[in-house]
C-alpha cells in the first residue's frame, strides 16, 4: 500500500536556483504587495466589463467570508461549492469577452479561480497576529496574482506564501535564468504551438483529400489522420506549457518561488506518470482536496475514479456551453484516462509485473523495452485527448466520432 500511495503523489518540482532571502517577509502588504495587487485587479478590469468584474469580486469576497469561519470542512465545502455554482450560472447570463493572447481565453480565468477559490476555503492556515486587512490582502493577492490569473499554476494558498520572499539576495543568478526561462516559454506558445497548428490543419486537409501532393498521394489518408491526433496533443502541451512557463518565471521574478507545472509528460512510459508530470499543479490539488479526504485508505480504486471524475467535472463548467455533446466527450475522456489509471496502479503491484521488470537486466533490452512503453503511453493519451479538446472546445459529438472512424476504418 505503501509503494502504491508513493505512485500516486508527487514532490515539488523547484528549479535550479532558489531565490535566497535577505530578510524574512512578516506577512504585512508594502508598496511591493500594494502594487502587484492594484495592478492584478486593474488587469482584470480592463480584460472584464465592470459587471463581469464586479461578479468576480463579490464571489471572491463570500469565498473570504466563508473560509474565515470556523466551520467544519464539510460545511465550509458544501458553501463554497454553492456559492461557485451560481458563479458559473451567471457566466451564461452575463457573457464574458475572449481575451486574446492568452491560453484557453477567458476559460482559463474562470476555470484556476475556482480551483483558487475552493482551496483557500478548505485549507488550514498557521494562526497568525496579522489583522483582518492583512489577511483580506493575502487572499485578494492571491486569488487574482496577474501571472497566475489565466492558467495557472494554481498553487495553494499556503504554499503560495510559505516560499514568497520580497527581498532577494541572488538575483545576478534569478533573474537571468528566469529571463532564459520566460523566453523559452514564449517561443513554446507564439511560435511552436502555432506552427503545430498550421500542421495540423494542412494533415487535415492530406486525409480529407482536398489538397494533393504527387510524393503522398498514395500514402494511406489514416496516417494524416493520426497525424492530426498526435500534433493535437503536441500543439496542446507546446501551448500550456509555455504559458505557464512564462507565467512561472515571472512570479519567480516578483519573489514567488511557484515550482514546475510540466516535466516532460509527453515522454511518460505511463499514464499514471502523465498524470502526475503533466499540469502538476492541479494534480496536487486533486490529491489535496479529492484523492485523500475521500474513501478509505484501502480503497484506491474508488479514490482514482472519484478523483477523475471530479477533475472531468471541472472541465466541463468552464467549457464554452454545457451541452450534451461535451458531457459525452469530456466523460469519455476522464473515463476513459481514470480506467486506465486505476488498472495500472492495481497490476503494477502484482509479484509477476515486479519480477518481469526486475528479470530484464540487459541494457539495449531495458532501452527498447522504455521507448515502447513511451510510444504505447503517448498513442493512448493522443486518442483521448482528441475527445477531451474536442469536448472543452465545443465541437459536435458527431465531428468527434467522424474522427475516429476515419482513424481507425478509414
Amino acid at each position: 500500500m505503501k509503494n502504491l500511495t508513493g505512485l500516486l503523489t508527487t514532490t515539488p518540482i523547484f528549479y535550479v536556483t532558489p531565490a535566497k532571502p535577505s530578510s524574512e517577509w512578516m506577512g504585512k502588504f508594502q508598496v511591493r504587495e500594494y502594487s502587484m495587487l492594484f495592478i492584478s485587479l486593474g488587469a482584470l478590469l480592463w480584460l472584464f466589463p465592470p459587471l463581469n468584474f464586479l461578479i468576480f469580486t463579490l464571489t471572491a469576497l463570500t469565498v473570504y467570508l466563508i473560509g474565515e469561519t470556523n466551520w467544519t470542512r464539510n460545511q465550509k465545502l458544501i458553501l463554497v461549492l454553492g456559492v461557485l455554482a451560481a458563479f458559473v450560472f451567471l457566466k451564461y447570463q452575463f457573457p464574458r469577452p475572449a481575451i486574446k493572447y492568452v491560453f484557453w481565453g477567458r476559460q482559463g480565468i474562470e476555470a484556476f479561480f475556482l480551483l483558487r477559490s475552493i482551496d483557500f476555503a478548505l485549507s488550514k492556515r498557521p494562526k497568525t497576529s496579522l489583522t483582518g486587512w492583512d489577511r483580506f490582502n493575502q487572499f485578494l493577492l492571491y486569488i487574482f496574482f496577474l501571472p497566475t490569473l489565466f492558467a495557472g499554476p494554481v498553487v495553494s494558498f499556503n504554499d503560495f506564501y510559505k516560499s514568497y520572499q520580497p527581498q532577494i539576495s541572488n538575483w545576478s543568478q534569478l533573474v537571468p535564468y528566469n529571463l532564459l526561462k520566460m523566453i523559452w516559454g514564449g517561443i513554446k506558445f507564439f511560435v511552436l504551438a502555432p506552427y503545430s497548428q498550421n500542421l495540423y490543419n494542412k494533415l487535415q486537409q492530406w486525409a480529407e483529400g482536398s489538397i494533393h501532393h504527387p510524393f503522398l498521394q498514395h500514402l494511406d489518408p489514416r496516417l494524416f489522420v493520426w497525424g492530426t491526433f498526435c500534433l493535437l496533443l503536441i500543439r496542446f502541451y507546446w501551448a500550456f506549457s509555455g504559458f505557464t512557463d512564462m507565467a512561472i518565471a515571472l512570479s519567480r521574478i516578483l519573489g514567488f518561488n511557484l515550482y514546475e507545472n510540466f516535466a516532460n509528460p509527453l515522454l511518460s512510459s505511463s499514464p499514471v506518470q502523465y498524470w502526475k508530470t503533466s499540469n502538476i499543479s492541479t494534480y496536487r490539488w486533486l490529491m489535496t482536496h479529492v484523492f485523500y479526504p475521500f474513501w478509505r485508505h484501502t480503497q484506491i480504486t474508488a479514490k482514482i475514479i472519484t478523483t477523475f471524475l471530479v477533475s472531468g467535472l471541472w472541465h466541463l463548467l468552464v467549457t464554452p456551453a454545457i451541452t450534451l455533446d461535451a458531457t459525452i466527450q469530456i466523460t469519455l475522456a476522464f473515463g476513459s484516462f481514470g480506467l486506465a489509471v486505476a488498472i495500472i496502479s492495481k497490476i503494477s503491484q502484482t509479484p509477476w509485473i515486479k519480477e518481469f521488470s526486475l528479470k530484464v537486466k540487459s541494457p539495449g533490452m531495458r532501452t527498447l523495452l522504455l521507448a515502447l512503453k513511451i510510444a504505447l503511453t503517448f498513442s493512448f493519451i493522443a486518442l483521448i485527448h482528441r475527445s477531451f479538446w474536442d469536448g472543452i472546445t465545443g465541437k459536435p459529438l458527431e465531428v468527434t466520432l467522424q474522427a475516429y472512424q476515419r482513424l481507425f476504418f478509414g
